[in-house]
């Protein structure tokens, strides 16, 4: 979503855990240091966005190592720190979901599935 904030993020690669792409991500993105101690696993997210189903994982990184800073400014322009309770406009959505519910401390949403049916 091109023009909304959002967090790192991105894909396994071969042979990598969950944990071992959040921190290689945050090298490649951010320029930080984690280590697989630092991550507090957070939150899935069972997403439906553009007509496909995937999960989202969101850790928190509780220290690391290196100043946060673009990485590939030719994919991202900005680099913002800001607090839960005012979360900008122009995030993605389904990331502020998660936030959100991380703050809350649920482990588990779901996100463009509709309203679910009454019981």
């Amino acid at each position: 979503m091109d023009g909304y904030l959002s967090l790192p993020a991105g894909g396994l690669d071969a042979h990598e855990t969950i944990r071992d792409a959040a921190i290689r991500e945050a090298r490649e993105e951010i320029g930080i240091t984690l280590t697989p101690r630092t991550l507090d696993y957070a939150h899935t997210l069972h997403s439906l966005t553009e007509g496909k189903d995937w999960l989202g994982h969101f850790f928190v990184a509780i220290e690391w190592v290196g100043e946060p800073r673009i990485c590939e400014p030719h994919k991202h322009s900005a680099l913002i720190w800001a607090p839960i309770a005012s979360l900008p406009d122009d995030m993605i959505p389904y990331v502020r979901q998660s936030l959100l519910n991380i703050e809350e401390g649920l482990a588990y949403s779901e996100y463009g599935w509709g309203v679910p049916a009454s019981l």
